[in-house]
């Protein structure tokens, strides 16, 4: 089904060089490089991923500079027969994978190689740079500092981030045991995948840069194929990405809240930044995602076969809401998203669409995501969620047990605010 999922290129376009490519001096530190990540453990089990990397480590000699285009890999590299990059995503799905995995694997087992495997902007092919730690970025998890007076600036820091989202773990140890939850909880399909189980919850968080002049957030950089927009859109520069730094105070309240009521089922609990997590990661674990795609980037994949899905996703524009496939008669084909000023998303007169996705994976693992616009939507239904009167009509009217099991369970909630509470 087509769809931009804002990889290295526009969906359908051709990432060709224009002038040929013969093997350098790069070369080799190339094929290392590449080689490298064929024996990793990370790669072990990535079937796709390693099928790029084998094509791309034969193409570092081919002269032919068609050898890195979306049709070539399409064709070669999955043997698809009369690849069109217009209707098939294969390709753009599995570079963004790729993408994701090589922050996974340079973030763990090649953290002190001394070189890193790049792609050049808008292609897919591939570089090796040398990596310099950057000394100017503490590695410690820090608050923002307090703002200048009178700059307009920090208005954006102040409202997209209040909390270090691992500052739940601390959180919760000051925390008593829970009492057993109610049977209604307990046995509800969506949380019956949950008991006595090894358990991530994973909080989303917004990307800031940070300046000599603190910290600036923009809703048009998200990802990290988004960094290229970075200098038209930030007002101070240079500015360098913090990418797991601040969540929002009332995801990490609700984080404190599941991670109680989980452990009430018996389960041992893990918080974590979302932006850590892949979607290899998910194999074989239950895990809650709180966080709208832009500030959990493995969302976009995941969605991506749902009825209910993230918009495309351009860089450099603002990336919200969700859109419906297969609208139904009185059904919206697009659940709108945050208009673009912050006068508009504090307007307690507009509601806004949450979405809830349960998905229970081919590879045993289970997925659990909720979303909205707004900073505090994806709290509110947190709370909602471990809600007995509340789970027990989510019950009745979404989850019809003489069915069977279900593979994925989607569910778009209306919040007001305008009311005293949501």
């Amino acid at each position: 089904m087509p769809r931009n999922p804002g990889d290295f290129t526009p969906a359908g376009s051709e990432s060709v060089l224009a002038s040929s490519y013969s093997a350098g001096p790069d070369a080799e530190g190339l094929c290392e490089a590449l080689d490298q990540l064929l024996a990793s453990k990370t790669f072990s089990r990535s079937g796709q991923l390693k099928r790029i990397l084998v094509y791309l480590r034969d193409a570092v000699h081919s002269p032919d500079p068609g050898a890195w285009s979306e049709t070539s890999i399409g064709l070669q590299a999955f043997g698809r027969k009369d690849f069109n990059p217009k209707l098939d995503t294969i390709v753009r799905v599995e570079m963004r994978r790729l993408r994701q995995k090589l922050d996974e694997y340079y973030g763990t087992e090649g953290a002190t190689l001394p070189t890193r495997l790049r792609f050049e902007k808008n292609t897919y092919r591939p570089y090796v740079e040398p990596y310099v730690p950057d000394a100017a970025l503490s590695p410690v998890i820090e608050l923002a500092p307090a703002p200048v007076r009178g700059d307009p600036f920090w208005l954006g820091a102040a409202l997209g981030g209040g909390v270090v989202a691992f500052l739940a773990v601390v959180l919760w140890l000051a925390l008593s045991n829970s009492p057993p939850p109610p049977r209604v909880l307990t046995e509800s399909p969506l949380w019956s995948g949950f008991r006595s189980s090894n358990v991530v919850i994973a909080v989303g968080t917004p990307l800031f840069f940070r300046s000599k002049d603190g910290f600036e957030r923009n809703y048009g950089v998200n990802f990290s194929e988004d960094l290229d927009t970075s200098d038209r859109l930030l007002t101070h520069q240079p500015a360098f990405p913090i990418w797991n730094l601040l969540a929002p105070l009332e995801d990490v309240h609700a984080a404190v809240n599941l991670d109680r009521f989980l452990r009430s089922l018996k389960s041992t609990v893990t918080i974590s930044p979302a932006r850590q997590i892949s979607y290899g990661a998910l194999a074989g674990k239950r895990t809650i995602v709180m966080g709208q795609p832009r500030t959990a980037p493995l969302l976009i994949d995941l969605l991506a076969d749902q009825d209910f899905r993230p918009p495309d996703h351009t860089s450099g524009r603002h990336f919200a809401g969700f859109i419906n496939m297969k609208p139904r008669p009185g059904e919206l084909p697009r659940y709108p998203g945050w208009s673009g000023n912050l006068l508009a998303q504090s307007d307690e007169s507009s509601p806004d669409y949450a979405l809830l996705t349960s998905i229970r994976l081919p590879d045993g693992g289970e997925v659990l995501n909720f979303f909205g616009d707004r900073v505090q939507t994806a709290g509110y239904i947190a709370r909602r969620l471990i809600d007995p009167v509340f789970v027990s009509e989510l019950n009745a009217k979404v989850f019809d047990k003489t069915k069977g099991p279900y593979k994925s369970a989607q569910v778009v909630f209306r919040v007001d605010y305008s009311r005293s509470s949501p």
